[in-house]
């Protein structure tokens, strides 16, 4: 199984560390432009030979089968809107709330379920209307 991961916040220094360790014959790719993070922090430089990085977004999701998103909800609105493209693409675990509201999470979960695209979302708080 190939999993990506977009997104180098959360996603580099929660959920890789957690895939490398408990699914480690599992490929990982990551954006080239994420490596500066695992490069950058003395806790993550020991992760940066077990995973592969391309240049593209297009590219990474096109080689996934599992695809980790950790994009501000704004940013995950508008990548799904893509997915179809992405045959082999089967499973997405969201960091975020999946959209900014109740109607268009609901509208991104249907056309994903209709594509067979299975999606599980961490919900943090953080980014929606009733945080204030």
């Amino acid at each position: 199984m190939i999993i990506g991961i977009l997104g180098s916040g959360f996603g580099l220094y929660d959920y890789l560390p957690a895939i490398l360790k408990h699914y480690s014959t599992f490929e990982v790719l990551i954006l080239h432009k994420s490596l500066t993070v695992l490069e950058s922090r003395s806790d993550l430089k020991k992760y940066i030979p077990f995973i592969k990085t391309v240049h593209n977004r297009e590219v990474l999701i096109s080689k996934c089968d599992f695809l980790i998103v950790a994009y501000p909800p704004n940013g995950v609105e508008l990548l799904f809107k893509n997915l179809a493209l992405f045959e082999r693409l089967n499973k997405i675990l969201i960091e975020k709330p999946i959209a900014l509201t109740t109607q268009n999470s609901i509208k991104l979960v249907n056309n994903l379920n209709d594509i067979k695209i299975h999606v599980c979302s961490g919900f943090n708080f953080m980014y929606t209307e009733w945080n204030d």
